[in-house]
């Protein structure tokens, strides 16, 4: 890499570093961390997630037990995501995720042509 392009990589960070949005989400990760509340239901919820995936593994999608542990899965997620300080950390998550989408699209969005096939991935 160039100077130049290292200079410009870095100034890129900085601001990144200094944007409301960043500071904000930092925060709301931290309000995470801190909330008691929000530790219990992330560890009852993760118990569920991997009670489902054994129960998927052991006896495929379509039997009784798999579909209930899902369906409790679901239900221990959504009152997860429905708390207020897990509510603001995916506002503040999608707020900083949608700039550095753009700023990905910008700087590489040119080189995600397949050679093999000349069709664009995102």
């Amino acid at each position: 890499m160039t100077a130049l392009t290292l200079r410009r990589l870095s100034d890129l960070r900085s601001c990144m570093e200094r944007d409301p949005r960043t500071s904000a989400l930092s925060n709301a990760e931290e309000a995470l961390r801190q909330n008691p509340e929000v530790s219990a239901m992330f560890e009852a919820t993760e118990k569920l997630r991997e009670d489902y995936l054994r129960l998927r593994l052991e006896n495929g999608n379509d039997d009784e037990r798999t579909i209930a542990a899902l369906s409790a899965f679901h239900q221990a997620k959504l009152k997860l995501d429905e708390l207020p300080v897990a509510a603001e950390y995916s506002r503040c998550f999608s707020a900083v995720n949608s700039t550095l989408r753009e700023i990905d699209a910008i700087l590489f969005g040119e080189f995600r042509s397949n050679i093999s096939c000349g069709r664009k991935h995102d």
